[in-house]
């Protein structure tokens, strides 16, 4: 499989309404990519996002057989990486700020 980069340009919500089971609501978030040769796909996503309804603007990993373009994976993986060094770095900033603050104080 080959690998780029891709984004979610959309999110779309389809609510359900049943009158045995009620409400349901279903998040399909829709993804572009361009592959290796230059062809743009658009497609619904299906991996499971953390998060699929705030996902808009997301940038994503995709892995896709260049022979059957609509047998593409996301790596979740990768994303997980990049939210953990998220956290780091915000509290890394948080840490900085606080210590501005003592020092701040200490000044006064």
């Amino acid at each position: 499989m080959d690998t780029v980069r891709g984004r979610i340009i959309a999110v779309l919500k389809d609510v359900t309404v049943d009158q045995d089971n009620g409400t349901s609501t279903t998040i399909t978030p829709v993804l572009s990519f361009t592959t290796h040769d230059g062809t743009a796909v658009t497609a619904h996503s299906t991996s499971n996002l953390p998060d699929p309804a705030g996902s808009y603007g997301r940038d994503v990993t995709v892995h896709y057989a260049p022979g059957d373009l609509a047998d593409f994976t996301l790596d979740r993986a990768a994303e997980r990486r990049g939210e953990k060094l998220d956290v780091v770095v915000k509290a890394l900033a948080v840490v900085a700020l606080l210590g501005a603050a003592v020092v701040g104080m200490a000044m006064l």
